[in-house]
């Protein structure tokens, strides 16, 4: 009998309220043994409905997850359209392009004459000889390094090598200086060569390069 009475409550939404007054108006009119059996039957109707709510509420959950996945794969290229599965494109690098190039010395050279290097001996045998008397050996021997350091300078010309201004910097024999670390730059003159002088942002501080006098206009 409790069976019978569940069936004709179980029918659309309302459950728990037909449930409640069904059991309000006729419970006492039933046995203790049917009445149990329908306090069952309403139980069970409940916890069918709160599980049937939870199952609703994952199952948009589980949509709107799957939702949000697509629409981060989902990319726009330039035109507007939507591709999807497609990732970024990597910017592309600007290929290096040679702007001037020329050859001269690889640094500044003067050949000196035989008056130059005798007054040069003079004044370093003097303060040579003062500073053996005050201080030993030492700083003779370090003279006589500097002298002939210089001479060895002045006396072999440089080699020629290759220079060239590109859009991303000056390369000296093959090897670049980036432009990001040059700052301003300016014109001078050494001995017998003219210079193009770049002020660095590193060490050490500014490069100098060797340029042919007819050159110094296109360089500006």
């Amino acid at each position: 009998m409790g069976v019978d009475y569940c069936k004709v409550i179980g029918g659309g939404g309302g459950i728990r309220t037909h449930a409640t007054l069904f059991e309000s108006e006729f419970s006492k009119l039933l046995p203790s043994a049917s009445r149990r059996r329908l306090q069952y039957a309403i139980i069970s109707e409940n916890s069918l409905v709160e599980n049937s709510k939870i199952r609703y509420n994952s199952d948009n959950m589980a949509a709107l997850s799957k939702e949000n996945q697509q629409s981060q794969s989902t990319l726009k290229n330039p035109e507007g359209t939507v591709r999807e599965g497609i990732p970024d494109q990597p910017a592309k690098l600007e290929p290096e392009k040679s702007l001037f190039s020329w050859r001269a010395a690889s640094r500044p050279f003067k050949r000196r004459d035989r008056e130059f290097w005798i007054t040069v001996l003079g004044i370093a045998g003097l303060c040579g000889v003062v500073l053996f008397l005050i201080e030993g050996v030492m700083p003779v021997i370090l003279i006589i390094s500097l002298v002939f350091l210089f001479y060895i300078l002045s006396t072999v010309e440089p080699e020629e090598i290759n220079y060239e201004i590109t859009n991303k910097g000056i390369k000296i024999a093959g090897r670049r200086t980036d432009k990001e670390v040059l700052n301003r730059f300016w014109f001078s003159k050494r001995f017998d060569s003219e210079l193009l002088v770049f002020e660095m942002l590193v060490l050490p501080g500014r490069l100098e390069v060797v340029i042919n006098p007819k050159d110094k206009e296109t360089i500006k």
